[in-house]
């Protein structure tokens, strides 16, 4: 989400695909296993490009050039993120409309 508030995509990627190798603070124990380092980019299109790049020969597992059918992603969603400062409470349309999406997938 910080990349979307500043107008720019950006991808959290798959574990043990981009190399963690260099991120200063260095992760150790279980912080391994939650951090991600993942690109940012002005245009959506970019990112799988630029996985292709930060994650060298690990990316083939990733299958990015295949076909994806939207019927079978599994999308999460929150309502209830309503008393975060800077962020407005979902409108009832919004929510309504967050929910419409929901029942698509």
């Amino acid at each position: 989400m910080p990349a979307f508030f500043n107008g720019i995509f950006g991808m959290k990627s798959t574990p043990g695909i981009v190399p963690l190798d260099g991120h200063i603070p260095v992760a150790t124990n279980y912080k391994t296993q939650m951090l991600r380092i993942g690109p940012m980019c002005r245009f959506a299109e970019d990112i799988p490009l630029l996985i292709k790049v930060m994650g060298g020969e690990k990316v083939e597992s990733l299958s990015l050039d295949e076909p994806v059918s939207m019927r079978k992603l599994r999308i999460f969603y929150m309502e209830g993120i309503d008393d975060v400062p800077l962020i407005p409470p979902l409108s009832w349309d919004m929510r309504r409309t967050l929910r419409k999406v929901g029942t698509y997938f």
